[in-house]
C-alpha cells in the first residue's frame, strides 16, 4: 500500500531511488520519506493548488516553464515544524505525464485522466496557463482516491524537489544497493500481481504430455463401448441383435459425433450433411446463419413445447388419458391389426409426412432420405430399446436414489 516493510533495515529503497539522482555524494545526504512522521502516509489530509506557471533557466541558459505547486497539510498538531506543513514544488509539463504513466502501471486505469499531451513545439505560456486548472483538478482528485492515499509515487511528486522523470528508476546505485544488504522493500498498491503469479505457477509445472496414439486410442475405443452398452444393454440382452448388418449403412463411421450434438441446430445440420447429403452451397448457407438462427430456433422450440406441455398436463388433459389408458389395457375388444392394416397405415403415414414438405425440396435424394429415417423411426427394435432407456430415465428422475445404489453396487463388485 505504498509502505516500507518494518521488518528490516538498511537503506530505504525510496532514498537510493530519488536522493542519488540529485546529491552529488549519496551518503552525506538523507531524503525526508513517509517514515518520517505516519502522518504523511495519510495523504487525503493534503491540499494542493497550482497559482502560477513560472520560467526558469537550466544549465546551459535555455528557459523553460513549470508549475509551482503549493501543499497544504491540515493535520496541524502545536509541536508541528511550520516549514512541514506547508510547503512548495515545481513540476514540469512533461512530469505530470510521467506521474500518470507511473500510477497506470501500478494501479491500472484510474477514474481522472489528464488532457492528451502536445508535443514541445505548442507548449508555450498561453497554452499551459489554459492547462493550469486541469492539472490542479487532476492533482486534487488523486488524493481524494482511497487507492492512493498511501501512494509513494504521488508523495514524492508533491514532496521531493527531485525531478520527476522516467529515468529516475533505472538511476539506483545497484552496487551500493547490495553492499548495504538487508535493504528495505517497497510497493505499489495495486500492482498486477495476479497475471505475474499465474505465469510464475505455470513455469514451475511440468509440461503435460502430448496424447498418444495409445490414449486416442483408449479414448475412442470408450466412446465406442459407451455406445456399445446403451444398445446392447445387459439386462435385455441384445435387442438389436438384427440391425448388426445395417448399422454402418444408417450411421456409418460419424456415430461417435453425435454424442457431441447437443440443440437443435445441430441435429437439423447433422441430418442435412450425413442423412440428406445436401450440397455444399447449402452447408455453407447453414454454417453462414447459424449464429442468426442457433439461439432463436433453440428458443422457439423450447417455448413450443412449453405451451404445449402445459396445454397436455391441465387436469382435465390428464383424466381423458388416464381413461383412455385404462380402456386400452382393460376394454379393449377390438382385434389386433393385420400386418396388412400395419402396412396401409404405414404407407399413409409415410406420404403425409412427404405432404408435410414443399414440392421443390422432393428431389431423388430427399425422398431417400424421407424413407430411411421413417424406416428408422418405425423400427419395432429400436422403439422397444428407446422405452428401456427412457424408462430407466423416468425412474432415476423419480428415485434419485436408484442412481446411488447402483454405483455403489457397481464399486463393490468390482473391488471383489
Amino acid at each position: 500500500d505504498g509502505q516500507i516493510c518494518e521488518e528490516e533495515s538498511g537503506i530505504d529503497l525510496a532514498e537510493a531511488l530519488f536522493t542519488d539522482a540529485s546529491a552529488p555524494s549519496g551518503d552525506e545526504v538523507d531524503a525526508y520519506t513517509m517514515e518520517d512522521d505516519p502522518r504523511l502516509k495519510k495523504l487525503t489530509a493534503w491540499r494542493v493548488f497550482i497559482p502560477q506557471v513560472m520560467m526558469r533557466m537550466d544549465q546551459n541558459c535555455k528557459y523553460y516553464h513549470t508549475f509551482r505547486i503549493e501543499v497544504q497539510r491540515i493535520d496541524v498538531r502545536d509541536q508541528d515544524d511550520p516549514a512541514d506543513l506547508h510547503w512548495s514544488v515545481e513540476r514540469r509539463y512533461n512530469e505530470f505525464y510521467v506521474l500518470e504513466a507511473k500510477l497506470t502501471e501500478f494501479h491500472g486505469e484510474l477514474s481522472v485522466q489528464l488532457p492528451p499531451k502536445r508535443s514541445q513545439q505548442h507548449k508555450g505560456l498561453t497554452y499551459l496557463e489554459s492547462k493550469r486548472p486541469e492539472f490542479e483538478r487532476y492533482l486534487q482528485t488523486l488524493l481524494t482516491l482511497p487507492a492512493l492515499q498511501g501512494s509513494e509515487l504521488l508523495f514524492q511528486f508533491l514532496k521531493s524537489p527531485t525531478p520527476f522523470t522516467t529515468s529516475f528508476l533505472p538511476d539506483i546505485k545497484l552496487g551500493k544497493m547490495i553492499k548495504t544488504v538487508p535493504m528495505k522493500l517497497m510497493k505499489e498498491k495495486g500492482q498486477h500481481l495476479v497475471p505475474f503469479l499465474q505465469a510464475f505457477i505455470a513455469s514451475t509445472e511440468a509440461a503435460k504430455p502430448k496424447p498418444s496414439k495409445d490414449i486416442l486410442k483408449d479414448i475412442y475405443e470408450t466412446a465406442t463401448s459407451s455406445l456399445e452398452e446403451k444398445l446392447l444393454s445387459g439386462l435385455f440382452r441384445d435387442n438389436c441383435a438384427s440391425l448388426s448388418g445395417k448399422k454402418e449403412k444408417y450411421v456409418g463411421e460419424s456415430v461417435v459425433s453425435v454424442i457431441d450434438l447437443k440443440e437443435l441446430y445441430d441435429y437439423i445440420v447433422y441430418i442435412a450433411v450425413e442423412v440428406v447429403h445436401v450440397p455444399d452451397f447449402v452447408i455453407k448457407l447453414l454454417s453462414t446463419c447459424d449464429i442468426l438462427l442457433r439461439q432463436t430456433l433453440q428458443a422457439g422450440v423450447e417455448w413450443y413445447l412449453d405451451v404445449k406441455l402445459q396445454q397436455a398436463f391441465k387436469p382435465q388433459r390428464l383424466a381423458e388419458l388416464l381413461n383412455l389408458l385404462r380402456d386400452a389395457l382393460f376394454f379393449e375388444d377390438d382385434p389386433p391389426r393385420t400386418r396388412r392394416q400395419k402396412a396401409e397405415r404405414a404407407r399413409l403415414s409415410l406420404r403425409q409426412t412427404k405432404d408435410f414438405f414443399p414440392n421443390f425440396m422432393m428431389t431423388k435424394k430427399f425422398d431417400e432420405s424421407i424413407n430411411l429415417m421413417f424406416d428408422i423411426l418405425q423400427c419395432p427394435l429400436l422403439n422397444k430399446q428407446i422405452s428401456y432407456v427412457l424408462l430407466d430415465i423416468l425412474a432415476v428422475e423419480l428415485f434419485p436414489e436408484l442412481l446411488e445404489m447402483h454405483r455403489t453396487d457397481s464399486r463393490t463388485s468390482y473391488q471383489d
